[in-house]
């Protein structure tokens, strides 16, 4: 029964680390593609004076 309740905290825990991770990547990723755009702007807007 004690293992039972072991494992299951187990999966939660590994769970709630996963998508940890995935949220960390996530937004690793929106703020480089936001970078990447901005930097596009800025050089456009070099470009253009």
């Amino acid at each position: 029964m004690e293992n039972a309740q072991v494992v299951s905290r187990l999966q939660i825990h590994t769970e709630k680390k996963n998508s940890f991770v995935v949220r960390i990547i996530w937004t690793r990723s929106t703020t480089i593609k936001k970078m990447v755009a901005s930097s596009k702007q800025v050089s456009k807007l070099v470009f253009e004076t």
